[in-house]
């Protein structure tokens, strides 16, 4: 079935996509613990990508250890790949507007505009950039 709205903004599901010159690369800028995969997924939402659920598939994911980069994540990084993150949003709805697009897959009504609700991501990021 397809995914019609998204209800968080820290969205980082497990995808399946077929290999293409069309997808683009993670952004390298994006070091250590955190936002690399939410800025691949937003970045395939601008393109007009669409995701559906798998019927009758499951995945189990085990939390990580504790690690070097978790805890330089917790230090300061988390800040500056935060900045970077709303830097990026931006990049991104200028392309979006030169180019005439938009993104594809909103966020569900209960969702757009709020922060999220976990600690793991306390900015608030508007469907539209901003």
């Amino acid at each position: 079935r397809p995914i019609e709205c998204l209800s968080t903004l820290r969205y980082e599901p497990y995808v399946i996509v077929r290999k293409s010159d069309l997808l683009p690369s993670f952004d390298e800028r994006f070091t250590g613990y955190g936002k690399n995969k939410i800025q691949w997924i937003v970045h395939l939402r601008y393109l007009g990508f669409k995701f559906m659920v798998l019927p009758q598939v499951f995945l189990t994911h085990f939390p990580h250890p504790p690690s070097d980069s978790k805890n330089s994540w917790d230090s300061g990084h988390r800040q500056r790949m935060d900045k970077l993150y709303l830097d990026f949003l931006e990049e991104l709805h200028m392309l979006a507007v030169n180019r005439g697009t938009k993104l594809q897959i909103r966020l569900c009504e209960e969702a757009s505009g709020t922060p999220e609700e976990d600690e793991d991501s306390p900015m608030i990021i508007h469907e539209d950039g901003r």
